[in-house]
């Protein structure tokens, strides 16, 4: 009985506490036509990238999006048969005018006449290095979207799909929309990319179910890349368990006594650029490039001195934007233990840990 009483009470202050929030949000508005016929598509699917924040357009076209988190993300324009559309120059209340142009991908899927391969191993593959290791929790709704190429030999797996993905993820409690661009895979070495967002699908669930999610998704959160990315924003690494080092060159991707040498640990400042009130990673910053041991683009990361991981930097001209989401910018590559977050321990921008569930 406490119980739903205290569920009712956080319900009920619920609006009051948003109110101020979304007064203050930021408005996007827009209208999406197509870009041969310059006629408005209806239903077209707007949302910032990684969030629970998004719309779809009316049939004039037209859309309207808070901006709640303030957030720098890019804005996704995504629709069946036409190329997504990502823009990271919107004001507040401008109008973006988007055209979106058609999608000219080859969709045949391979015969693969060895039989070395087929569709179920393909679909097996691909849900363990897509998925992740919550795949057997997970449910993708139209499997028969993605089409498969095997190459024999690379030992190559690539995929795409022609529709969205519509993932339920039991484990977490969302709805994931995934717009798949890309995906390969080969031995040691898993590619992808897209654009998605989340939806709640919590709808129903008992308490104690609730309870059970919650607490995985604070599982799935620690010594994430989101973690750790929030936690560097903050300059709160120690407090969130973090260490960087520098990165060795040609270092084996294991814990060693050198690896955790004091000397050589790194600090918010030393990686960390603030410019006109935003913050990047900038590897060149505070790194001595001179000490010719250590590769001057990658630092070593531990999460509660386990976990060993590497960031890389691809692109180190301008730095790569970081926000208090957890958001970056393109232009880092994560690897090993970073590297084996998937899509089904994705978590929205938008998500806060529990701390009263520990």
């Amino acid at each position: 009985m406490f119980l739903k009483r205290n569920l009712s009470y956080k319900i009920t202050l619920l609006f009051p506490l948003l109110l101020p929030t979304l007064l203050c949000a930021q408005v996007i508005k827009g209208k999406v036509t197509d870009a041969a016929t310059g006629k408005p598509l209806e239903q077209v699917n707007v949302y910032l990238d990684g969030t629970i924040t998004g719309t779809t357009t009316d049939s004039k076209g037209n859309f309207t999006l808070n901006n709640v988190l303030k957030t720098s993300n890019p804005l996704s324009v995504s629709y069946v048969g036409y190329q997504t559309q990502k823009i990271k120059d919107y004001a507040d209340n401008k109008t973006i005018n988007v055209a979106l142009k058609r999608s000219v991908i080859a969709l045949k899927e391979v015969t693969v006449t060895t039989d070395k391969i087929s569709r179920a191993r393909a679909m097996r593959i691909f849900l363990r290095e897509f998925i992740g290791r919550y795949n057997s929790e997970c449910e993708i709704l139209n499997p028969q979207d993605i089409y498969f190429s095997y190459h024999k030999s690379e030992d190559l797996l690539t995929a795409v799909a022609d529709k969205p993905l519509i993932i339920l993820n039991k484990k977490l409690g969302y709805k994931l929309t995934y717009f798949l661009a890309d995906f390969s895979y080969k031995p040691y070495l898993t590619r992808y990319k897209g654009n998605y967002f989340f939806e709640e699908d919590t709808a129903g669930l008992k308490p104690e179910k609730m309870k059970k999610l919650l607490k995985a998704r604070n599982e799935a959160y620690k010594g994430s890349r989101m973690h750790f990315i929030r936690a560097l924003w903050a300059n709160e690494l120690d407090k969130h368990g973090f260490a960087m080092y520098r990165s060795i060159k040609a270092a084996i991707n294991t814990i060693t006594p050198y690896d955790l040498d004091p000397r050589t640990r790194l600090s918010h400042d030393h990686i960390v650029q603030l410019s006109e009130g935003k913050k990047f990673i900038l590897f060149q910053k505070g790194i001595n490039p001179k000490d010719t041991r250590f590769d001057n683009n990658e630092v070593y990361v531990t999460y509660k001195q386990f976990n060993p991981a590497f960031l890389r930097q691809t692109d180190s001209g301008n730095g790569t934007i970081i926000e208090r989401t957890g958001y970056h910018d393109e232009g880092l590559q994560w690897k090993d233990n970073f590297g084996k977050w998937r899509v089904g321990e994705l978590l929205p921008y938008e998500f806060e840990p529990r701390e009263d569930l520990e």
